[in-house]
């Protein structure tokens, strides 16, 4: 468990999701881990976005999907919920053209 907690406070989403499919059984068993998982993955997903797009202007979907290991939609969903959380700051990050904004 500690193993996990390191891997989510490193933003170390490939350890963490090994170390949470190698042990599935025995974490959730926890009842508060069972409870909040989504949202510890959601949180380490978003986390490592972030940080993924950051340097970019641009960015392919694809490569967000692979990188993060999860559908195209859910990168998609995780990309919307960051710009209603983090709004203008996350938007800043992205450059615009005739009033719209080039996320790719």
């Amino acid at each position: 468990m500690t193993a996990m907690v390191a891997a989510y406070q490193e933003n170390n989403i490939d350890e963490f999701q090994r170390i949470l499919e190698r042990n599935r059984e025995s974490i959730m068993q926890d009842p508060f881990i069972r409870e909040h998982i989504e949202e510890l993955l959601t949180n380490i997903r978003t986390q490592v976005l972030l940080r993924l797009i950051k340097p970019y202007t641009r960015i392919r979907l694809q490569y967000l999907s692979q990188q993060l290991r999860v559908s195209i939609a859910e990168v998609k969903r995780l990309l919307i919920d960051t710009i209603l959380d983090e709004g203008e700051p996350f938007l800043n990050s992205f450059p615009t053209f005739f009033g719209l904004i080039a996320i790719f």
